[in-house]
């Protein structure tokens, strides 16, 4: 026999141990357990007779929880009110702050997959592969997996930087999420069969992400032990990269994965934060053409991914100096030119039109204006590499005057500041608003960066006019303002 009881209009059963009294025929009083199977709430009959009854149970239904104490706390004897708020006081603690680490992953989740600018609002065809199939690996894994725990992780770092005025509250809870996803991670490397699938590599993906985003922060003090955590993760990346060998290109989850860590290791790269010549082979994929032109052709912004890695091969050639070879680095940079240039010709109409235009809202997508600005960027840089090599066959003879192409571009990338920041924004505490303003100063941060470094190492090795050399340092003087 089950004991029912009603609960947001439906009647349930409950788990509990109940004694309850039955008369018999005799007239005499019997005592029984009887058992019920409720999930949640409490019984209302156990509260009462002051049984553990063990009929919550879910993590996340924290309503629940308040409601079944509020019950519990109804039926209690007042001559015992007293003791047990004396005795309870420390459980509550306890039980205060995991509904409360519980929050704020559900939060943070809530906000990652349906609010965040670096997920939800994210143009796919801008995308370098990170986070594309999350969801998708997300739903499909385990609550304790590696992902899942990455994720929760990565959610909460998300919304941690958006939400200024609760880093206190976030600081502790990533840490505690960030040490059971590596236990889960180094759990899943043990594994041959789990080390290799794509909810591994997104694991490790995610903290390597998640790190970056923390060292690129506008206005953040340089820290030390981020950047080399996040060198460790994307170590680890690789590695798993060269693990999974052809694993990596049998559907479009595990090439979005393969040009994500290809990104950031050409980011690192052409930043001068760490070079690749040991993976290089790895990443231009020389041997199949065919599993290249997928890998590159993923999106728009994998696209410039792959001009980057030429761009490095590029110019480690020319630094080697060797005269013979100049002919064919000059048809080979000449040919990267006309390859990018080429590049904005296939972009959507609305891309091209919005930006020129600025009237239409829905094109000033951050992550456009971003790849736009790569794209001036890396033009900018195979024009340097053009004159350096110039310079290098014909001598001290050769004197490079017009660089009207080169200031154009710097004024396009100069320009584009109105795009990422406004004058009128100011901090906000709604995450919402938040988000955007931070991810739009991040962006052009990173392209302000990156500029300043192609713009010094023209200053060192080319020989330039003048009026030339005097805007470039007026360049770099901008560049430090911004920063």
């Amino acid at each position: 026999m089950y004991w029912l009881v009603k609960y947001d209009g439906l009647q349930r059963s409950c788990p509990g141990l109940s004694k309850v009294q039955r008369p018999t025929r005799q007239g005499k009083i019997l005592f029984e357990l009887q058992l019920c199977d409720l999930k949640r709430p409490i019984c209302q009959q156990c509260a009462r007779l002051k049984f553990s009854c063990p009929g919550y149970g879910h993590d996340l239904d924290v309503i629940l929880r308040n409601q079944t104490v509020a019950v519990v706390s109804r039926n209690r004897r007042k001559d015992e009110r007293k003791r047990q708020s004396r005795s309870s006081a420390q459980v509550m603690s306890s039980t205060v702050h995991k509904s409360l680490a519980q929050s704020v992953e559900l939060r943070a989740l809530t906000f990652l997959f349906t609010s965040s600018t670096i997920l939800s609002k994210k143009d796919s065809r801008s995308s370098h592969g990170h986070l594309d199939f999350l969801r998708h690996l997300y739903d499909k894994t385990a609550s304790d997996s590696a992902l899942a725990r990455a994720t929760t992780w990565f959610a909460v770092l998300v919304l941690g930087l958006c939400d200024s005025g609760s880093k206190r509250l976030y600081c502790p809870e990533m840490d505690r999420l960030m040490s059971r996803a590596l236990q889960s991670i180094s759990n899943a490397l043990k594994n041959p069969s789990d080390s290799i699938t794509n909810e591994t590599l997104t694991a490790v993906i995610l903290l390597a992400h998640g790190d970056y985003l923390q060292y690129k922060r506008p206005q953040a003090i340089t820290q030390t032990d981020i950047k080399m955590r996040m060198l460790v993760h994307q170590d680890g990346a690789e590695a798993l990269i060269k693990k999974r060998n052809r694993s990596n290109f049998q559907d479009d989850t595990s090439i979005a994965l393969f040009d994500a860590v290809r990104h950031n290791a050409v980011g690192l790269a052409f930043a001068g934060t760490r070079p690749m010549d040991q993976n290089y082979a790895m990443w231009t994929l020389f041997n199949d053409d065919k599993v290249r032109q997928l890998c590159d052709s993923y999106t728009f912004a994998t696209e410039l991914d792959a001009c980057c890695l030429v761009i490095l091969s590029l110019k480690n050639d020319i630094a080697r100096e060797d005269v013979n070879t100049y002919t064919k680095l000059q048809t080979d940079l000449s040919s990267l030119l006309e390859r990018l240039i080429c590049w904005s010709r296939s972009l959507p109409n609305e891309w091209v039109l919005g930006l020129s235009t600025g009237q239409n809202p829905e094109i000033k997508s951050l992550d456009v204006c971003y790849l736009f600005n790569d794209w001036y960027l890396l033009q900018l840089a195979v024009r340097h590499l053009l004159k350096e090599l110039r310079l290098k066959t014909m001598g001290p003879v050769f004197y490079a005057s017009d660089f009207s192409d080169e200031l154009d571009l710097i004024d396009n990338i100069m320009a584009s500041e109105s795009l990422f920041i406004s004058t009128e924004q100011s901090i906000s505490s709604d995450p919402h608003v938040a988000d955007k303003l931070g991810e739009g100063r991040r962006l052009f941060y990173q392209t302000v960066e990156h500029l300043e470094l192609i713009i010094s190492d023209a200053l060192e090795k080319l020989v330039l006019p003048h009026t030339i050399s005097l805007c470039y340092r007026n360049v770099l003087t901008w560049g430090e303002r911004e920063r």
